[in-house]
């Protein structure tokens, strides 16, 4: 079963001349780097999500109660 892709599309040429330079500086090609580019960036939307998400929670008053009931019945657990 095949793993990949095959993706075509067109980058701005500044961007595409920066891709180039960075692939021969640090010795990787471009699909490794846009590869990588494109994981740290959906890694980052996703953080940026939780983020909103406690902080939409925070103002939350019955968000807020759920979890310090939560917190507390996981401190009982602690002691046991």
């Amino acid at each position: 079963m095949k793993t990949q892709i095959t993706f075509t599309s067109t980058l701005p040429k500044n961007l595409m001349q920066k891709l180039s330079e960075y692939s021969e500086q640090l010795k990787l090609n471009k699909k490794d780097i846009i590869v990588t580019a494109l994981e740290n960036y959906f890694d980052e939307l996703k953080r940026k999500s939780y983020e909103d998400s406690f902080k939409r929670a925070a103002n939350d008053h019955e968000q807020m109660s759920l979890a310090n009931e939560g917190i507390g019945d996981y401190l009982k657990l602690l002691d046991k």
